[in-house]
């Protein structure tokens, strides 16, 4: 009497081969998209907060400085700050987040400025060439807000700068879109 034959079960080298070509072959074209979706999502870091610098460059333009000391000469108003604030980390790690202490720096500390974690990118508020200290008039350039980051450690740096200055009726306003260089660089 002969026995009945077993099916053959499993997968045949054939088979084997194919898939593992099809999985790289997927691999090879994720991996540069990943890349670059790495990259813009640390990209988005600068323009929220040079956004969030802004504001507060224009809430301190819009306050009210009151002198300290003897000499009272009344309060001052449309105030810019004393001198560039940052920038801040002093070094950024290429590729990599710093966590900042932004409160350490009296200009970032004046416009109310922190990062709620470690950030990519070096930030600076910048005074413009009519930036004086205080009763600045209108229709003049007052800081450059800017980020710069090497977001993948390759020695090439992306830059964000946001200008801002007084309008018309001496409000504090900011360029209608950022300058923007070697975005993902």
């Amino acid at each position: 009497m002969q026995q009945p034959s077993r099916a053959a079960s499993g997968f045949t080298l054939l088979e084997v081969m194919v898939v593992v070509a099809i999985v790289a072959l997927l691999a090879a074209l994720a991996v540069p998209s990943f890349g670059s979706y790495a990259r813009r999502s640390k990209t988005s870091e600068a323009p929220a907060l040079l956004k969030q610098l802004f504001f507060g460059a224009s809430v301190y333009y819009s306050a009210v400085h009151p002198d300290q000391g003897l000499a009272l000469t009344g309060p001052k108003t449309h105030c810019v700050l004393d001198a560039n604030a940052g920038p801040l980390p002093a070094t950024a790690p290429p590729g990599g987040k710093a966590l900042v202490d932004f409160y350490a720096d009296p200009g970032f500390r004046a416009l109310g400025f922190a990062a709620d974690g470690p950030v990519y990118f070096r930030y600076t508020a910048g005074l413009g060439p009519d930036g004086a200290s205080c009763s600045n008039g209108p229709n003049e350039h007052l800081y450059n807000l800017q980020a710069e980051a090497d977001l993948d450690g390759d020695g090439t740096t992306s830059f964000f700068e946001l200008a801002a200055g007084s309008n018309d009726q001496n409000e504090l306003y900011h360029s209608p879109g950022f300058y923007i260089s070697n975005e993902l660089e």
